[in-house]
């Protein structure tokens, strides 16, 4: 597993973010839902993470805001 910087609006990565935006939303009410769009993610001030497992796939990502 590899963790790196990289930016969210990445196809692949800003697929998995959707992804995860529809289970969240499935999951928990609304109010409970912090979720960030793609834009968001890519402020100045936001760290954005992306762990790549060994064939270079995105498996998971974080952001620190």
């Amino acid at each position: 597993m590899i963790i790196n910087t990289e930016s969210p609006d990445q196809p692949e990565v800003a697929a998995m973010l959707a992804r995860l935006d529809a289970l969240c939303a499935a999951l928990y009410p609304a109010e409970s839902n912090h979720l960030m769009d793609v834009a968001s993610l890519m402020a100045g001030d936001v760290l954005f993470l992306v762990a790549r497992d060994v064939d270079g796939s995105a498996a998971g990502c974080a952001a620190l805001v």
